[in-house]
């Protein structure tokens, strides 16, 4: 079992290798009343905060009027652009809770799955699916939960067993790319991409929540004021509009964009993946549907989806705006979508 300190493995020992957070010898941070888990520092926002958490542009907002010649008007390519669930406008108070400052990875997401026993023999997995594909079929027309997913749920539905040449050999788990399965330690320090209610049963097993949409938003503020002072530009090398084709280290996607800081910091908040929040998707107070598109979210307020906030590595960038939601059930698994945790402040 591993940890990762500065984008590296190395061991599990409770530690991390932060020159700016100090332990008190039981591998407790003392960096504003944070806590410490599976090798992560946090950062902790005090007492308490106001953020902005919306927008007043829409797209019936971005359309100019006219073109100078007075023909109708279309979406200027400069024009704001906004989707009606980022507004209105309004700031809310957030309670002290403290956050782990980068997702969860790939290798801590296995660790937990061997500890639960919720990770079955890839050998068996690709016994069984091998068996339940007549031969010379091709691969099926859309995607299908393999039987396997009913008995252990917590595995990712990227995750597939890895097999050796033409020996048909298993060697173990790996995760799918565009390019391919690769093993999972070659994306052991990856972001692990999960389903909400994966992601939850994590949480819950190391005493974590799930952050509210308020808290991810609150983080990108500091993330963004952490690079302001270091006049980094916003989005700088962020991992997304298919810059990678693939997610890439937690650390190295937040040390290459604007989330690089000297010391803690909230680290890989926009792109390689969104991520999940505990809060369901519903209107803001005021809200009035697009008339251009008033579908795009009333369809989605029944309270079965979540938000998602921050980028993939897959998403364009014009979508990387503060205010964006993203939105899915929790069950869905076929989302770029990473996590981590946050504890309430100590009182």
């Amino acid at each position: 079992q591993s940890s990762l300190v500065n984008g590296h493995k190395g061991p599990a020992n409770g530690h991390a290798a932060d020159a700016s957070s100090k332990s008190n010898g039981d591998g407790v941070h003392t960096n504003g009343g944070g806590f410490h888990t599976n090798g992560m520092s946090v950062h902790t926002n005090g007492t308490g905060t106001v953020v902005d958490v919306s927008s007043e542009d829409s797209d019936s907002d971005s359309l100019p009027a006219a073109h100078a010649d007075g023909q109708p008007g279309h979406r200027a390519a400069a024009a704001l652009f906004g989707w009606d669930n980022e507004g209105p406008a309004r700031r809310v108070s957030v309670p002290g809770f403290s956050m782990q400052d980068r997702p969860v990875t790939i290798g801590e997401f296995f660790a937990f799955l061997q500890e639960v026993r919720g990770l079955p023999p890839a050998a068996t997995v690709a016994a069984e699916a091998a068996a339940s594909q007549p031969a010379g079929a091709g691969p099926p027309a859309k995607p299908t939960v393999p039987a396997w997913a009913t008995e252990f749920p917590l595995v990712p539905l990227s995750w597939q067993p890895m097999v050796q040449g033409e020996s048909g050999s298993v060697v173990g788990w790996g995760v799918r790319t565009l390019f391919g399965p690769i093993p999972l330690e070659r994306a052991w320090t990856w972001p692990v991409f999960t389903s909400q209610q994966q992601a939850q049963a994590y949480c819950e097993q190391h005493g974590l929540q799930l952050p509210t949409e308020e808290q991810l938003v609150w983080a990108r503020q500091v993330a963004e004021r952490q690079a302001h002072t270091m006049g980094l530009p916003q989005l700088s090398g962020q991992n997304l509009g298919l810059l990678k084709w693939h997610p890439q280290d937690v650390v190295l996607a937040s040390c290459s964009g604007h989330a690089a800081v000297a010391g803690p910091g909230m680290m890989d908040l926009v792109g390689n993946g969104w991520e999940w929040s505990s809060t369901p998707f519903h209107p803001f107070q005021g809200f009035t549907p697009d008339p251009l598109y008033p579908e795009y979210s009333t369809d989605f307020f029944a309270g079965r989806h979540v938000a998602l906030r921050g980028a993939s590595w897959a998403t364009h960038p014009c979508l990387a705006r503060h205010s964006f939601r993203n939105y899915y059930q929790r069950a869905y698994p076929y989302v770029f979508a990473k996590f981590r945790g946050v504890k309430p402040a100590q009182v």
